[in-house]
């Protein structure tokens, strides 16, 4: 019996003292918030949140939200701090102000922020192996650009057409945008008319920040990154609800009458959107009524309208399980009237995307797509009676299924995958009217740091398909850093593109000029093997200036030329060699906390080998700079823009000859200057003024085709509460 009261007391009394223990070291006060992007509004997920001089500290979640456990009364000095954010300090009373909305501004410098698309896994910018250029949120921002053609055009290096089948079309360094690949959040874009991806479907409304890597890139991406990749990164979701617009009018010089609705371009934005615990929603409807007149040498545009519309969905399952779905729609509409006819060209895009991602634990996560995509166009020429006469239909439909796997170590990344495309291609123009293609690849990529600092990645990728032999490319890429401030990176890779279905099976009359097309079934996948190498200084947080220099051999390049014994009768080959060479500066400085410039200049020299002549068009020397000012307040900010275009000899393709003639003249050299402001209205109201071609340069032959124009956009943003 003394036992059993015994064994009762010492229990008693080991729960009372447990009890005690607990009660004494359980935190009865919590300070608790959210971090959020002071101008996007977005949550910021890995935030460190420090409270100065104690032991507590924490990191936010995905959806910025942290909570902190505090054990006596007091004010505390919170420590916030990111990479690419400006470090920040907050008071919280506890108890009291213990519930907090933390925003904090970007850096204005860009070597802080995280990059994917070299290494398809997060990294920061300075440490990458791959030479990685960010177009940042700031820069979007400042840019006043209402399209990803237009924010890309004031880059150096790059030049934006206006294509004959609508839209924009890009050039880097020289490299038609057919050997470029465009992604949005790591996804290519869906459909392309003559093998290249208009840039006008993609609103920057959407656009948190642009990733751009140059040189060959089929090792993770496959056909068409024989020449870079462009990844697209779109805005999370804020927490809780969210309601944010735009209207904008811009117009040209002379004509500035926001009034006439038959003339200038207006744009219309509106974007809701709830991020509420395991649930984020989001809704973004653009469209923009143009008015515009002879906008490039091909095509009299008097008027086009555009509707973009973006649905996004993503469920957080269960711990490790998340669910992501996004929808997109685009119809761009453009018409045009003369004397003698009347065009009409109709582009429907439509997309769905399934992303399911599971962490299966600390190291291993898995990623499954599904992706589906419709593209239609329909270009109809009338007679001034309305008689119908010719219609050209082209459509392309394409699925793809692709799964993933990333190992995450102390010291290394293994990332493998699979894709499987299956693409139908219909079209007037080729001789059956339909053309199926069914594709399949593997690849894989280590990322390695044998010793500290110095990065290793190397990558591999078989692809195969129902009309080609497979195709290996690999890719190896290195960063050794010297001292604290100095890197130096390189990197050797291959890539592909595969031919198009015009380019094999086009059939086609063009009656108005009187030449024919015909393709060439026997046509090879054009092949590049490129390398680039280059240093970088980089003083944190003040400045950076690097130099890379980029060579690339193009192998089976595939030309149009005119058919022997032909008159007017064109089809396409594949041409020997072809050799791509640019030496790139770029440099960034932080003046002060409200001045930044950055710079850059572009040498270019892509040659025909077989002829030992400069490629058609390539023009050698580019340069651009930027000069951004914020108020200290940040009720004003602007940013000035200068793109300087070297002298060269353009040249027009004949037809009948199927030759590149070479002007006698030298085009002269370009200055195009754009200036944007920024003004903060009300508290859920700002106002984006700017004017474009300040100095109105012009040429009617070669472009830009429109000179100075204006715009303004009045902004408003509602942020509702959270719960």
């Amino acid at each position: 019996m003394d036992d059993v009261q015994k064994f009762i007391k010492n229990t008693i009394s080991s729960v009372i003292l447990l009890s005690i223990i607990s009660l004494s070291s359980a935190s009865p006060f919590a300070i608790k918030g959210q971090v959020i992007d002071a101008t996007t509004f977005d949550p910021i997920e890995s935030v460190n949140i420090n409270v100065k001089n104690t032991h507590f500290g924490t990191a936010s979640d995905e959806l910025g939200l942290f909570v902190i456990d505090i054990d006596t009364m007091g004010k505390y000095v919170l420590e916030i701090s990111h990479i690419g954010y400006e470090n920040k300090i907050v008071t919280a009373k506890v108890p009291g102000n213990t519930n907090l909305t933390i925003p904090i501004k970007e850096s204005f410098f860009e070597m802080d922020d995280l990059v994917v698309t070299a290494t398809r896994t997060p990294k920061i910018l300075q440490n990458v192996p791959v030479a990685t250029e960010v177009i940042t949120q700031q820069d979007i921002l400042g840019s006043g650009a209402r399209d990803m053609g237009e924010l890309l055009s004031l880059r150096s290096g790059v030049s934006v057409s206006s294509s004959v089948a609508g839209g924009s079309v890009i050039n880097i360094m020289g490299v038609d945008s057919k050997y470029i690949l465009v992604l949005v959040d790591g996804q290519p874009t869906v459909g392309k008319f003559d093998s290249r991806a208009s840039l006008d479907q993609i609103p920057i409304s959407m656009v948190k920040k642009v990733e751009i890597i140059k040189g060959p890139n089929s090792s993770l991406y496959g056909s068409e990154a024989m020449g870079g990749v462009i990844n697209i990164i779109t805005h999370t979701p804020p927490a809780g609800l969210r309601l944010s617009g735009s209207l904008r009018y811009n117009s040209g010089d002379g004509y500035f009458k926001p009034h006439d609705l038959a003339f200038g371009n207006r744009s219309a934005m509106i974007q809701l959107s709830m991020n509420r615990k395991k649930l984020q929603l989001s809704f973004v409807a653009d469209g923009d009524l143009i008015n515009v007149n002879q906008t490039n040498q091909y095509i009299d545009l008097d008027d086009a309208d555009k509707i973009s519309l973006t649905s996004k969905i993503k469920y957080q399952i269960s711990n490790g399980h998340s669910l992501n779905t996004v929808v997109t729609n685009f119809l761009n509409n453009e018409y045009s009237h003369s004397s003698t006819e009347s065009t009409e060209t109709n582009i429907t895009r439509n997309a769905i995307s399934l992303l399911h991602s599971w962490s299966v634990n600390n190291t291993w996560e898995m990623k499954q797509v599904l992706r589906m995509g419709e593209y239609e166009r329909t270009y109809t020429e009338l007679y001034p009676w309305d008689e119908i006469k010719q219609i050209n239909l082209t459509g392309e439909d394409e699925s793809e299924y692709e799964i993933s796997a990333v190992y995450v170590s102390t010291k290394s990344t293994l990332n493998i995958g699979a894709e499987f495309t299956s693409s139908t291609y219909k079209s007037d123009r080729i001789s059956s009217g339909k053309q199926d293609l069914f594709a399949k690849s593997i690849y894989g990529q280590y990322d390695y740091t044998p010793i500290k600092s110095i990065n290793m990645v190397y990558g591999i990728r078989l692809d195969d398909n129902s009309e080609i032999d497979p195709v290996v490319s690999p890719r190896v890429a290195m960063m050794i850093p010297f001292g604290t401030r100095w890197k130096f990176r390189a990197m050797w890779g291959k890539g592909f593109r595969m031919p198009s279905f015009m380019e094999r099976y086009i059939e086609w009359n063009h009656y108005a000029i009187g030449y024919s097309v015909v393709g060439n079934p026997n046509l090879k996948p054009e092949t590049s093997n490129g390398y680039s190498a280059g240093v970088e200084y980089y003083h944190s947080k003040v400045y950076r200036v690097s130099c890379m220099v980029y060579r690339t051999y193009f192998k089976n390049m595939i030309d149009d030329y005119t058919l022997p014994d032909s008159i007017g009768l064109l089809s396409y080959r594949n041409i020997s060699k072809v050799e791509f060479t640019s030496v790139e500066l770029q440099g960034s400085w932080n003046i002060s906390p409200q001045w930044v410039a950055g710079w850059g200049f572009n040498y270019v020299n892509n040659v025909d080998l077989k002829s030992n002549e400069q490629l058609p068009n390539t023009n050698p020397f580019s340069g651009n700079l930027k000069i951004k000012h914020k108020h200290a307040g940040h009720v004003f900010n602007y940013t000035l823009l200068i793109k300087w275009i070297g002298p060269y000899r353009p040249t027009e393709y004949d037809p009948f000859d199927g030759e590149y003639i070479k002007s006698d003249k030298y085009r002269g050299s370009q200055f195009l200057v754009d200036y944007t402001a920024n003004v903060k209205l009300f508290n859920n109201f700002s106002l984006d003024v700017g004017i474009k071609n300040i100095n109105n340069v012009t040429n009617e032959k070669y472009g830009p085709f429109i000179g100075r124009t204006y715009f303004t956009q009045i902004n408003y943003k509602l942020n509702g509460e959270e719960k």
